[in-house]
């Protein structure tokens, strides 16, 4: 049976950054593109692997090293490092483009901020 993993052992770091400390919730997309091949005369499609790609999405509270290091990011003209881990062992580590960052104060409440990631090149796994 598998051992279950609480999710605050998670941890992301973008550039030079740990992000991670005001974020209450983080995750990671895998794609991959699929090309089918439909031939007259076949009962099946055929299906074949192409090339893959991911995305990071992370919400939590505004926080002036979070921001400073995201807007870096976001606002440079290359791609950054991005190392995440679901359960503080394992770890993903891709170089990122920020397709979009926002913040979201509230009259009644914190300051929230979402940040979109996506993969520029290899994802490797360690």
């Amino acid at each position: 049976m598998a051992t279950p993993v609480h999710g605050l052992n998670a941890t992301l770091k973008v550039g030079a950054t740990q992000i991670e400390g005001g974020l209450d919730s983080v995750g990671m997309d895998l794609q991959r593109e699929v090309a089918e091949a439909r031939h007259m005369g076949d009962d099946s499609v055929i299906r074949l692997p192409g090339l893959r790609s991911c995305t990071f999405s992370a919400e939590g509270d505004y926080d002036a090293t979070l921001d400073a290091a995201l807007y870096a990011a976001w606002n440079g003209d290359v791609a950054v490092e991005a190392i995440y881990s679901p359960n503080g062992t394992v770890t993903y580590t891709v170089d990122v483009v920020v397709g979009g960052y926002s913040h979201r104060p509230a009259s009644n409440g914190m300051v929230r901020v979402t940040v979109a990631l996506s993969s520029s090149g290899d994802l490797v796994r360690a």
